[in-house]
């Protein structure tokens, strides 16, 4: 490993408590010149390969790496400003796992099949003239199963249209809208159970527009001056509780991801970590600097049986390349980020909660109703009492002691 070095920052923002290090366990190849937008691609619900799909801002190719770490595959495409995935898509003839692309010089989205290995084919997808450059991109499950792929095209403008299968295998777009925004987004994760648009801007912060009233105007909801970031928000990812979902935002500045609470109208930061080989921080410890983009999902894959956190690492000593973080290591390192509950075998009669959509998107359904995964995770709540979480445990022994003594002292049992 060679040295890294965190860059410094001065700024007031609202303390959750101080960074935890989450130590990775895989580091993919290198991709070249430059990495960038980053999917976690998978082929079926339950038990299927799994990859993570890479694009580049610079290069000519979308890069696919096995969980071990190997590149396995090249797409040409060009350059590529977003890319993201969904497994289990509902069609005329079968559910089908999808990665989406967009190519920026080409002006084109790339929509490709995920096959039982793992690896990407547009022989039967198709792509999709666009007439701008395509910028970040989200995906987004609409109430009538069809899948709406939203891109900017500019400046604070967003396209949005309606991807669907035309019976013989093949996506084609129609129902083109615009979206507006306050200005050009780093990056953009859409909820569909709230029907949602979350977007990272640099000048603002952490902005949400309603996607069935787009005439209503993207409201800050996580500001970058007086709130949690630190800094300028760069990378979105979301992923789904059996109650609410938390929202992860990576700052570059700070070398931070920032798990939040999603409310209706405001975000509560519950934790923030930094990702490092061992754990550790210094020349030597493997540790993630500049990250831009991530993805998430909670479902279990080879090698991350409580899902993974897949990690843009510009900076690595031997070339940009992605990290790639188990969740199960990540909730021991910090307690205060909630997982889901583990999913029960097939046989203990619960519906299976384990679809998910990565790439800045959801993990956690598609286009199958999710039902409860077999237990229940409260939100994520900030204490209300003014303590840090490792302080808590200590308070409540504290006051224990203190009700024990009054009771003692006024001869009650």
């Amino acid at each position: 490993m060679g040295t890294s070095r965190a860059l410094g920052y001065s700024s007031l923002f609202i303390a959750v408590a101080a960074s935890a290090q989450v130590p990775w366990q895989v580091e993919t190849a290198p991709q070249g010149v430059s990495a960038g937008p980053v999917a976690i691609a998978r082929s079926g619900a339950d038990g299927g390969a799994a990859r993570i799909v890479a694009g580049s801002t610079l290069g000519t190719n979308l890069s696919v790496f096995a969980l071990d770490g190997g590149l396995t595959q090249n797409v040409s495409t060009g350059i590529v400003h977003g890319v993201a995935a969904i497994t289990g898509l509902p069609s005329p003839t079968a559910p089908r796992d999808l990665v989406v692309a967009t190519g920026f010089v080409n002006a084109q989205l790339y929509v490709m099949g995920v096959g039982a290995d793992g690896q990407l084919s547009n022989a039967v997808m198709g792509n999709l003239n666009t007439t701008v450059a395509p910028g970040v991109l989200a995906l987004s499950l609409a109430p009538d199963g069809g899948l709406e792929a939203i891109f900017e095209t500019g400046t604070g403008k967003l396209s949005r249209v309606t991807l669907s299968d035309d019976g013989q295998g093949r996506y084609v777009a129609s129902n083109a809208s615009d979206v507006n925004l306050p200005n050009a987004p780093t990056a953009m994760v859409a909820d569909d159970q709230s029907r949602r648009l979350f977007a990272a801007i640099p000048q603002l912060g952490i902005v949400q527009v309603l996607l069935d009233d787009p005439t209503v105007p993207a409201a800050v909801i996580e500001p970058l001056d007086g709130g949690a970031l630190g800094g300028l928000p760069s990378g979105l990812a979301l992923y789904r509780l059996s109650q609410g979902h938390v929202l992860l935002v990576s700052v570059p500045l700070t070398n931070e991801i920032i798990a939040y609470d999603v409310g209706q109208s405001s975000l509560t930061a519950v934790a923030r970590f930094s990702v490092s080989l061992d754990g550790g921080t210094g020349p030597g410890s493997g540790a993630v600097t500049g990250c831009q983009r991530l993805a998430v999902t909670t479902d279990a894959v080879d090698g991350f049986p409580r899902g993974l956190l897949a990690l843009q690492d510009p900076n690595a000593p031997g070339g940009a390349n992605y990290k790639l973080a188990g969740l199960a290591e990540a909730a021991a390192a910090v307690p205060a980020l909630p997982l889901p509950p583990v999913t029960p075998p097939p046989d203990a009669g619960l519906p299976d909660g384990g679809v998910g959509r990565d790439g800045g998107q959801v993990s956690g359904s598609t286009g199958i109703p999710m039902g409860d995964p077999g237990g229940d995770v409260a939100p994520p709540r900030p204490c209300g009492c003014g303590l840090p979480s490792p302080l808590l445990p200590a308070a409540v022994v504290v006051i224990s002691a203190l009700l024990a003594r009054r009771r003692r002292s006024r001869n009650e049992p």
